[in-house]
């Protein structure tokens, strides 16, 4: 029920106070229901909640900092410019991160490297799939979480998911 709160203030821009609230109130609940039934549920809706935050063409779209001149569309990779879509996406982030300190490395390892392997795999196997909105939004959303979790594992598990990142995350 609460995961449908933020599932339903996220995408529009909702005023600050109840945004607040219903993030402090997943990360209550995610405590509460134990890392098993947090993962099912919770973990799981806002991994879907996050590529929905990257989903349309205004979110894919450069956002004016204030010393910038804009043409939003220019941009590269070195100037770590956000889109609309980082900015939308920071509190679903927030849970999921939030949920990973609450029951360690193997959320990370289990849980959010997997989705982000789902993310970045090809269409089908009988050939390349279209790039469409949808894929292209799910590509910025395992870019951004891929970016957000690493920190938060060990230098062990890092090297032991190495060789399973470069082959399931980076080649695709």
């Amino acid at each position: 029920m609460l995961v449908r709160v933020v599932l339903s203030l996220t995408p529009s821009f909702p005023e600050p106070s109840a945004l607040y609230t219903a993030c402090k109130m997943v990360r209550w609940l995610s405590a509460k229901l134990g890392p098993t039934v947090a993962s099912r549920h919770v973990a799981r809706n806002l991994l879907r909640l996050l590529t929905s935050c990257y989903v349309g063409p205004t979110r894919q779209q450069f956002t004016v900092s204030s010393g910038e001149s804009p043409p939003l569309s220019a941009g590269n990779i070195y100037q770590k410019r956000p889109v609309l879509g980082d900015i939308v996406s920071g509190p679903v982030l927030s849970c999921l991160l939030h949920i990973a300190r609450l029951y360690g490395e193997p959320v990370l390892t289990y849980q959010y490297l997997p989705y982000i392997s789902y993310l970045v795999a090809p269409g089908s196997a009988s050939g390349p799939s279209r790039l469409n909105s949808r894929k292209e939004a799910g590509l910025l959303a395992a870019v951004t979480l891929t970016q957000k979790i690493i920190v938060y594992l060990s230098d062990t598990t890092l090297m032991d998911i190495l060789p399973r990142i470069s082959h399931e995350v980076l080649l695709p």
